[in-house]
């Protein structure tokens, strides 16, 4: 589950399907914002640009009608930069979760672990 301007939406930072898709469509906007075209004139176009391209990504990463939600109808460059800044937060803070998760489960089951286990098992039945 994944928080955006109050919204919350579906994403399972479990899936490899979703997290790939995310890595992709981040990076992709990421471009975009970094280079915009040169013909955007006036502020107002920047601010329509970027709102396009923020909700774009939304939209690819939470599915259909997930910009419209989170924009509420409104071309705002604040609200947008807002949006993607706490879905790249929220991204970040499941890949930590995730990152969590497999070391606590997995960690345990590490080839060194069990070395150790045999050594101590050895250790005691030689007493």
């Amino acid at each position: 589950m994944i928080k955006i301007n109050g919204v919350e939406f579906e994403f399972d930072p479990f899936d490899a399907d979703e997290v790939e898709k995310g890595e992709k469509e981040l990076e992709k906007v990421a471009r975009k914002l970094e280079n915009p075209p040169k013909n955007l004139k006036s502020k107002s176009e920047s601010i329509r640009y970027t709102v396009k391209c923020v909700g774009d990504f939304l939209n690819a990463v939470l599915g259909e009608d997930a910009a419209e939600k989170v924009f509420k109808g409104k071309a705002n460059f604040r609200i947008a930069m807002k949006a993607f800044i706490e879905m790249k937060e929220e991204m970040v803070k499941q890949d930590i979760e995730l990152e969590k998760y497999m070391e606590n489960k997995l960690g345990k089951y590490s080839p060194n672990r069990l070395e150790r286990r045999k050594n101590n098992f050895n250790k005691n039945k030689r007493r």
